[in-house]
């Protein structure tokens, strides 16, 4: 944000590090008994898979999400880096290290790139939903490398080596059935491309992608993204609802 509003003296980007840290933020703002009179705050955060798991923005009136309307509960993205990989900053960044666009190539590795993605994500979002059906007190699980089952010759994951391996590493090894059975049923309900997307996967993914096949060397996700993030066009942040509420245009 601040490549284009740096300089100016009408709106200030204070990054405060995650999420709960800007909803704790607000909890703070929240103590001046003037702050829903002054409207001079809004707190952005990425959606990621909140309204999936039925949680609710404290007030949408100062909460934004770049790539979620929170008033009319339209989708567009999990969460920033979901965002930018469907903009021109994936084509920027991609021809910087030489990828060949040529015959829809973009498109294609596009296509990898959710679908690889989505069968990492349908299990992260799984685990919160087993977490609570089932009044555990920790994740399921336990953390998950998505490297690890990640085939960078095809942009693919090794499904079928990660459920198999699943009951190795969790907290609850007889709920492992109940978490894949969670995770296909979400991917069943959210059909929409990305929903069940978490950016850093994607990030950590291509990185791998690009050192594997086009030989790419010192790249590793958060490069990736800040190159991702500085590659992106003013234009294309027009398009997103945290841009139109910070500027009036509607109230998402």
């Amino acid at each position: 944000f601040n490549q284009w509003y740096g300089d100016s003296n009408k709106v200030r980007f204070v990054s405060v590090g995650g999420k709960d840290k800007v909803k704790s933020t607000y909890d703070s703002f929240l103590k001046n008994p003037r702050a829903k009179s002054l409207r001079c705050m809004f707190f952005c955060v990425d959606i990621d898979w909140d309204f999936l798991h039925g949680k609710k923005m404290p007030d949408t009136n100062f909460f934004m999400a770049n790539s979620f309307c929170l008033n009319n509960n339209v989708f567009y993205h999990n969460d920033m880096e979901c965002f930018l990989l469907n903009t021109v900053a994936i084509k920027k960044v991609l021809a910087s290290y030489d990828y060949n666009m040529e015959d829809n190539a973009l498109e294609d590795l596009l296509v990898k790139m959710e679908s690889a993605s989505r069968a990492i994500g349908k299990y992260r979002a799984a685990d919160e939903v087993v977490r609570r059906k089932f009044g555990l007190y920790s994740s399921v699980l336990n953390g998950l490398n998505e490297l690890s089952y990640f085939d960078c010759s095809n942009f693919s994951i090794d499904e079928v080596r990660l459920q198999s391996d699943m009951p190795q590493w969790s907290n609850y090894a007889e709920h492992v059935d109940d978490l894949i059975e969670e995770a296909n049923a979400l991917d069943q309900a959210n059909p929409t491309p990305w929903a069940l997307t978490h950016g850093h996967d994607v990030t950590s993914m291509l990185s791998e992608y690009l050192k594997c096949t086009h030989g790419v060397t010192g790249l590793h996700r958060d490069k990736l993204e800040k190159e991702l993030r500085l590659s992106c066009e003013l234009a294309d942040f027009h398009s997103t609802p945290m841009y139109k509420k910070l500027s009036l245009e509607s109230l998402c």
